[in-house]
């Protein structure tokens, strides 16, 4: 391999999402009238920015931690991967626009286990599990235009990775469920071609415990805020950096 930054693997969790809580004006039934897809929510604080300035602040650590500047950006290729559920894919569209990407992959192979998703709430039998993908577009392009007004790129989905899952897949248990984002974590791993390149997967709380677990030599992540991410050298396996910046407490093995 030649010289040049190294590459690096970095999985980010999703930023904090917009949950029920009892507030005088709103009672549960708005709140459901409000969000459909209990299981599938958005982001808290679209209309006043606090989304965007919550992810902002964490790429702009994360570059930190993978040493890119505007004087350097040149030397790094990053790519981003998404989660196929809204709150991931919104997460991945600010952190695209932070890092000047204009398109980015959704994964399903990244999804959370559909089990999890049926105790948070999903109505399967009325409820599509995911957005359609014209509705993933939709998404994508009104999130994008927020930051174009700030003079952001516009940011676009690049195209469908991985198989969707089903309410089928309930049967799914935690071996199994392990061993889909392990294998889904090699196929994203394979992205990365040369030095400089830097590969960001959005996931959820399952997905970045098990990506310390394999990758950091079973090292057990107990602590995770939104937003949260760790990040892994390659090719080293048990070449890894997790600071204070990454907002996660771990156990390193």
């Amino acid at each position: 391999m030649s010289q040049g930054p190294i590459p690096t693997f970095t999985v980010m969790k999703h930023a904090t999402t917009d949950v029920y809580i009892k507030k005088p004006t709103q009672t549960l039934k708005n709140f459901l009238q409000q969000h459909r897809r209990l299981h599938d929510p958005p982001l808290t604080g679209t209309s006043n920015g606090e989304d965007v300035e919550q992810v902002t602040e964490a790429a702009s650590l994360l570059m930190l931690d993978l040493g890119i500047t505007e004087k350097n950006c040149k030397q790094h290729r990053v790519l981003v991967v998404s989660s196929p559920y809204q709150k991931c894919i919104e997460t991945a569209v600010i952190v695209s626009q932070a890092f000047g990407v204009e398109s980015f992959y959704v994964h399903f192979g990244l999804g959370a286990s559909v089990l999890s998703i049926l105790a948070s709430g999903w109505d399967w039998a009325t409820v599509p599990l995911y957005l359609s993908s014209s509705e993933m577009n939709q998404l994508v392009t009104a999130k994008s235009r927020r930051g174009e007004r700030q003079g952001k790129k516009r940011v676009s989905i690049a195209g469908f990775l991985g198989k969707p899952q089903s309410l089928a897949d309930t049967g799914e248990n935690d071996r199994e469920f392990t061993g889909r984002i392990y294998n889904t974590l090699d196929e994203i791993m394979k992205s990365l071609e040369r030095p400089g390149d830097h590969m960001i997967a959005i996931g959820h709380h399952d997905t970045i415990t098990n990506f310390g677990k394999k990758y950091g030599d079973n090292m057990e992540i107990f602590e995770d805020q939104d937003c949260s991410f760790v990040t892994f050298a390659v090719p080293s396996e048990k070449s890894c950096w997790v600071t204070g910046r990454s907002r996660l407490k771990f156990i390193p093995r």
